[in-house]
């Protein structure tokens, strides 16, 4: 399964549940553990966008780190 970015969490396999496929959630419940900005014109499939996000996750299940660059 390809990573899905959906309403701010991304759905993908933890490495450390041995490959089941889990919610890695952008934010607690009160704030977001990280996203960096960069206002850097881009092309991904096909489509044109000025920035690109980079954000921190947690894994929902075992609360493992993870880091996905969003066009």
């Amino acid at each position: 399964m390809q990573p899905v970015y959906v309403d701010g969490n991304v759905r993908a396999h933890c490495p450390n549940g041995k490959g089941a496929v889990t919610t890695f959630e952008g934010r607690s419940a009160q704030t977001e553990y990280g996203i960096i900005i960069v206002n850097k014109g881009e092309t991904h499939e096909g489509v044109g966008y000025q920035r690109v996000l980079y954000r921190l996750f947690r894994c929902a299940g075992c609360g493992r780190g993870g880091f996905a660059r969003i066009p």
